[in-house]
């Protein structure tokens, strides 16, 4: 029996990557929406302040139009890497900078606030103090 022609793409192993890199995404986006409800009752909210986070997390996705603002930039870094470094690799990396940035957020959101404080702000008694032998 021949393959039926709506899944004639999939006999390339390129599809099928591509069609399991979008499932898990989708089911990353859909997981997200579960622990930001849990989150929000966890710290003590109620449907306001997950209303509050819910419209916060979709104004923050008006971030589209800065990298529209910024496409220019990215096509000439790119372009030029495209020529030289596979195109699965480029995909690798680009996939690979969202959850990279989301752990080290949340390394630094568990860092006691001594450790996330800058030393300059510090009072001039606190300085002497600390420099004193």
């Amino acid at each position: 029996m021949p393959t039926p022609r709506a899944l004639r793409p999939f006999v390339h192993r390129e599809y099928r990557v591509l069609i399991a890199a979008l499932a898990v995404s989708i089911f990353g986006s859909g997981m997200w929406a579960v622990g930001m409800v849990y989150q929000v009752i966890h710290l003590g909210g109620g449907p306001l302040e997950l209303s509050l986070v819910a419209t916060a997390g979709r104004v923050s996705s008006l971030d589209f139009f800065v990298s529209l603002a910024l496409m220019p930039v990215s096509m000439a870094l790119a372009g030029p890497a495209a020529a030289v470094v596979p195109t699965w690799v480029i995909f690798l990396v680009a996939g690979g900078v969202c959850p990279v940035m989301a752990v080290v957020a949340l390394v630094v959101a568990r860092m006691p606030a001594d450790e996330l404080a800058h030393p300059l702000d510090r009072s001039a008694g606190d300085r002497e103090t600390a420099d004193s032998p």
